[in-house]
């Protein structure tokens, strides 16, 4: 079972919504999903979405 948790502040403008659905299609990917479940550390999950997918990328790399 893969979970995300997604946290907006109360006043988040509509990008929130844009990067669920950026990141629903990276969820949608079986590749995705298979080298998801091979990371063993945090650092790693990032590193997975930062060189998956750009726009989550620009996301994650604020982080």
């Amino acid at each position: 079972m893969d979970i995300l948790v997604l946290l907006a502040p109360n006043q988040a403008n509509e990008e929130h919504l844009r990067i669920l659905a950026d990141a629903t299609q990276l969820f949608s990917d079986c590749r995705f999903r298979a080298h998801l479940h091979q990371c063993g550390h945090a650092s790693e999950v990032k590193q997975l979405f930062a060189f998956w997918s750009q726009p989550v990328a620009l996301f994650f790399s604020r982080a």
